[in-house]
């Protein structure tokens, strides 16, 4: 569930606030056998967009989620896993900033920076588990509906973490820095 707030402000600055919360029971994404499986997370996030007039403007987001995993009589557990018990607890906090100037002639320039902090597993910290990631960008959308992309996109791992691109990601090694040039194409119909 979740909820969001917009308003336009008399100035045409645009603000935007959205809260959201879920939650799944005996479901589970991870490769060993538990008896119960839940999860919840949390999202705060909001966006703040300054007209600066002539098709120009400044576009600022921050945001904030929790994931809380709870794994109960599990079995395989890795070996990797700070715990003696077969019931697992596992939160992990993360943060976005974002940023986007539009040019008002078609070019906008884009940014985000976002940190995964260490997971939280019964309650201690999985040392080296943390990550950050870094985009820029540079697109130039067509009248027509065509968008041109350059990007820039980099994960930087700690010993411990395996995070990559996400969907159809580089499927990175633990401690490994993905990292990658785009060129790319969009055309909306």
């Amino acid at each position: 569930m979740g909820v969001a707030y917009k308003t336009t402000l008399d100035s045409g600055d645009n603000i935007w606030l959205a809260a959201t919360y879920q939650s799944h029971n005996e479901w589970s994404a991870v490769t060993y056998t538990c008896d119960d499986s839940d999860d919840t997370s949390m999202r705060l996030a909001g966006r703040y967009i300054h007209q600066w007039g002539n098709g120009q403007s400044t576009q600022v987001s921050a945001m904030w989620g929790n994931l809380e995993y709870d794994w109960e009589n599990c079995a395989n557990m890795p070996s990797d896993i700070p715990t003696t018990s077969s019931d697992l607890d596992v939160e992990r906090d993360a943060f976005m900033f974002s940023g986007k100037q539009t040019f008002g002639n078609g070019f906008d320039v884009r940014f985000s920076y976002m940190i995964a902090d260490e997971l939280e597993v019964n309650g201690s910290d999985l040392n080296d588990s943390d990550a950050q990631a870094y985009n820029l960008g540079v697109f130039y959308t067509m009248p027509a509906g065509t968008e041109l992309r350059l990007t820039y996109s980099k994960v930087d791992n700690e010993d411990a973490s395996n995070y990559d691109f996400g969907i159809g990601g580089s499927g990175a090694a633990v401690g490994e820095d993905p990292e990658m040039f785009a060129l790319g194409i969009v055309q909306w119909f």
